[in-house]
């Protein structure tokens, strides 16, 4: 297991994880968020190849429709 800063709280996670990982454990919409780690936008297409690393400060955006 390693240790990640989620959105500013501690989160432990499977070493070895991607972004496209930690999406799906936390059951979000791949399309409707925005992710960010130590300040570096990843684009979609690069979610699967990005490993988190022990440390690593993700931020996770949902954009929310209304009207």
């Amino acid at each position: 297991m390693i240790k990640i800063k989620l959105n500013n709280k501690d989160k432990d996670i499977e070493e070895n994880s991607s972004i496209s990982a930690l999406i799906e454990l936390l059951e979000l919409n791949p399309h409707s968020i925005v992710t960010e780690v130590n300040l570096n936008i990843i684009q979609k297409d690069k979610r699967e190849d990005y490993i988190l690393n022990d440390g690593d400060k993700v931020e996770i955006i949902t954009f929310l429709g209304g009207g």
